[in-house]
């Protein structure tokens, strides 16, 4: 039973979660920038539970990207530097 009520709770979260940035509250600033002119990669950071994989979801959804989603507390240098080159070799951005 427990199993049944987390994968609720994780769908009602997702079902809660804003799909647009209109529907977003506050980051006014961040989505600012990321209606701007596009970039060849951003960073998000912060606390826990500001909204940083939602706005990341909307940008990729709005401008047909990918997204990458990872725990900033789980990875390292060569993850980084993966990421990095992963970016360089995106042809939007040659």
């Amino acid at each position: 039973m427990a199993k049944a009520c987390v994968q609720k709770h994780q769908v009602c979260r997702q079902e809660l979660r804003p799909s647009t940035y209109e529907q977003v509250i506050g980051q006014e600033k961040a989505i600012e920038i990321l209606k701007g002119p596009l970039s060849r990669a951003y960073i998000l950071h912060g606390n826990k539970g500001l909204g940083k994989t939602t706005l990341a979801r909307i940008f990729a959804q709005s401008n047909n990207a990918d997204i990458l989603e990872i725990d900033g507390a789980s990875i390292g240098k060569s993850d980084i530097l993966a990421l990095k080159q992963r970016a360089e070799s995106n042809p939007m951005f040659n």
